[in-house]
């Protein structure tokens, strides 16, 4: 999904926590910046969330619902993070 406001593209990466290697992204399809700032625990409203945030087991079915695909979670082998890349 693209951020016309801030041309960025909303998407979750997925690192392999053996290699630290990008090994797949997800497209965030519908942005909430209120409610990623809740979920993220970011205090300042005027923060658009540019940088990069870690997805917890916690807030999964929160962000499930945001995401063009699901993946099969699973963080012993994978981390997790809400970016923003410029477009």
């Amino acid at each position: 999904m693209i951020d016309k406001q801030f041309n960025v593209n909303r998407l979750i990466r997925i690192y392999s926590n053996k290699t630290e290697l990008v090994v797949s992204e997800i497209e965030v399809r519908f942005y909430d910046v209120a409610k990623f700032q809740k979920l993220f625990n970011v205090s300042d409203y005027k923060n658009p969330m540019f940088d990069c945030y870690e997805i917890t087991e916690e807030i999964t079915q929160e962000i499930e619902t945001h995401m063009s695909s699901v993946p099969n979670w699973d963080f012993e082998k994978y981390s997790y993070y809400l970016e923003a890349n410029a477009v």
